[in-house]
């Protein structure tokens, strides 16, 4: 049953003003010089988590889908965004830890399968309970082993689900391919293995293939920026080219926030354009590209 929501576009203008003071708000202090620190990380995975949930209010749950438009388009943003993060944060990890591939597996897979076990017992349950409903032996295996080939909003034990079969591609993947030397070469290569097995268009995956497809440059970029920021120290940077132009550090502040309000309007104007596009390359760059703008907002404040 959907929900009828009155005056759609002003109950969103609404929403918007005080989830955006909510955002700014909650956005704590750091305390550490680091990029991308694990506070950081937490802060834009609770954002993702929004953009999530919206788009399926937005599109799935309400009788006028101008609700909550654009923050209703973002969902890629917020896929991309724990993608971009996972990338980011198992190279970070990985880097500065010496572990073998059964460690690294015996590590990264009991964090990933842990969380996910309990929630699929518990809409198992749920579904025995409330629905009615006991799925085949066959699925529920597949379930447990985390691969989930379809992602119906109506008929599967939880859509977006699809999403944790690609992830644990990856961490499957990532050990055998990762370099400490060559990070840079290992991110480029498992973009490459990932494009070279989509492009064989199986038919086990065929029906999600398209999400798939259209998140994969996220981990790999995730990769590519950790090298970029152990390789430049982008903090130093900035302090030398102050303390050498001497700028007033109110100068800085004014300075700051005019760009991050340029960041927010940038982030709106491809939000608003990524919900119009009907070609897939187009949504895929304008995912990424929305995604790169969030978290390079979230940087700077």
């Amino acid at each position: 049953m959907l929900i009828l929501v009155n005056n759609a576009v002003f109950s969103t203008i609404i929403f918007s003003v005080i989830f955006f003071i909510a955002i700014f708000i909650s956005i704590k202090i750091r305390k550490t010089k680091e990029v991308l620190p694990n506070s950081l990380s937490s802060e834009l995975k609770g954002l993702a988590i929004f953009f999530i949930v919206f788009s399926h209010i937005g599109y799935f749950l309400v009788t006028d889908n101008r609700f909550l438009f654009p923050l209703s388009t973002m969902a890629g943003v917020g896929v991309d965004l724990f993608l971009f993060l996972s990338g980011f944060g198992i190279t970070a990890s990985t880097f500065k830890g010496n572990y073998s591939i059964l460690d690294f597996y015996k590590k990264r897979l009991l964090k990933l399968f842990t969380p996910f076990w309990i929630t699929l017992l518990f809409f198992l349950i749920l579904d025995f309970l409330v629905l009615n409903i006991v799925y085949p032996f066959s699925f529920t295996l597949k379930a447990i082993v985390g691969f989930f080939p379809s992602a119906n909003l109506y008929y599967d034990l939880n859509s977006p689900f699809w999403y944790f079969t690609l992830i644990l591609f990856y961490y499957l993947v990532f050990p055998w391919i990762f370099s400490k030397k060559y990070v840079w070469l290992s991110a480029f290569a498992i973009y490459d293995i990932t494009w070279l097995i989509l492009g064989q268009n199986f038919e086990i995956i065929s029906k999600v293939s398209f999400f798939y497809n259209l998140h994969i440059m996220a981990f790999p970029l995730g990769m590519l920026f950790f090298w970029l920021v152990n390789k430049f120290d982008f903090v130093a940077c900035k302090d030398r080219m102050i303390e050498k132009l001497k700028v007033d550090k109110y100068a800085i502040s004014i300075l700051q926030y005019s760009f991050l309000i340029f960041l927010v309007f940038c982030v709106g104007y491809s939000a608003y354009e990524f919900g119009n596009l009907s070609n897939y390359s187009e949504a895929q760059v304008f995912s990424i590209f929305t995604m790169l703008l969030v978290v390079l907002f979230f940087i700077i404040n």
